[in-house]
């Protein structure tokens, strides 16, 4: 069904990483032909996140949006940094003078770009402005809901397109939802990329039914699509490295699992205060039996290439390397050989590590 006004003549696309990717894509679909004279992009800076690294690095990229906009000859406008858009900001230069003709256009739409879009902005358009968020609002409101749902260990995640709220992050009336029901063993880079599928078809279905003008709905159409899920309102922060760090004292199994899912890797401390990095984390079962005595965060060879190391109910697999801070990345077979003899030892968090 097509509905009056559609397709849309003038769009700003506000993104920036992995996941608005796919959802740029069904923006360009829907605005063929002409779509470089009908979209144009706003967006931030990539930056090299390092996941299957040991850092995480600050080094400045053309951001995925970007490049994903430059193949279509779209116009790109990369944001200046502040945290809020702002039309009489002194410091952006004349790129964004030239993006203010586009700012009283028919819609904003955002996908993971990171920033507060206010009302200054969003008066400018037609119908305002949509976001699509990769977890099922309430929950998870804020810049980390994919981390939060792997860490958090939820049986449900799914994607919400909401209206822009021009006072709060996530706070927007809520146009369409769809749930995606979690396996366990999803790493950040695959669940991003099934969610940005699921919320670029979703997007596809708003911007074609027209649901996201209020005023003017289509007869028969409902203001919501999908089926809403109940679900308690949380914040999710931005992430930070620290929780990486496992506090064997006290996590699971499946929460060490976890953050290996989130981050690609894990970390932890030796006594005297080596940060370590390890990669290839798999949970095993233990025999509690022969293991009651054993403190978590005991690790021990288990097979020639990998060693394992105890949690407070079980233990996880180190199969792939390992990391001490300043030195380099060796396999996790040639480091259980070399070092402690091959006996073994203990990781401890980062607030157990001894003080000289």
């Amino acid at each position: 069904m097509q509905r009056r006004g559609f397709p849309l003549s003038r769009v700003v696309f506000f993104g920036t990483d992995d996941f608005a990717v796919p959802i740029l894509r069904s923006v360009v679909e829907l605005l063929r032909p002409q779509v470089e004279q009908r979209l144009v992009v706003v967006s931030g800076s990539g930056r090299n996140t390092g996941r299957r690294r040991n850092d995480i690095s600050k080094q400045t990229l053309a951001s995925s949006v970007s490049r994903e906009a430059q193949e279509h000859g779209i116009p790109v406008y990369q944001f200046p940094g502040k945290e809020t858009l702002n039309t009489t900001a002194s410091n952006v230069a004349p790129d964004w003078q030239a993006l203010k003709k586009f700012t009283h256009g028919d819609l904003a739409i955002a996908a993971s770009f990171g920033r507060f879009i206010p009302a200054s902005i969003l008066n400018q358009f037609t119908y305002g402005g949509i976001n699509v968020h990769p977890s099922l609002l309430p929950q998870f409101r804020g810049p980390g809901p994919i981390y939060a749902a792997i860490l958090r260990q939820v049986s449900k995640t799914g994607v919400s397109i909401q209206r822009i709220h021009p006072a709060e992050f996530d706070k927007g009336e809520l146009l369409a939802q769809k749930a995606y029901v979690m396996n366990g063993t999803e790493t950040y880079e695959q669940l991003c990329q099934t969610l940005a599928q699921i919320g670029a078809g979703l997007l596809s279905r708003v911007l074609r039914l027209g649901t996201y003008d209020k005023d003017n709905a289509p007869e028969g159409i409902t203001s919501f699509l999908g089926k809403r899920v109940q679900v308690a309102e949380s914040w999710a922060p931005k992430v930070d490295l620290k929780q990486a760090f496992v506090e064997w004292d006290s996590y699971t199994t499946a929460q060490v699992y976890a953050i290996s899912r989130a981050f690609g890797f894990i970390k932890t401390c030796l006594p005297t205060g080596n940060s370590i990095t390890l990669w290839g984390i798999q949970p095993v079962m233990v025999d509690e039996t022969t293991c009651a005595n054993v403190a978590p965060g005991t690790f021990m060879r288990c097979f020639n290439n990998e060693f394992w190391i105890k949690t407070i109910d079980g233990a996880v697999r180190i199969n792939d390397s390992i990391q001490l801070a300043g030195r380099k990345r060796v396999s996790a077979g040639e480091w259980i050989a070399t070092s402690f003899k091959g006996k073994g030892g203990l990781f401890v968090s980062p607030n157990k590590v001894q003080r000289f």
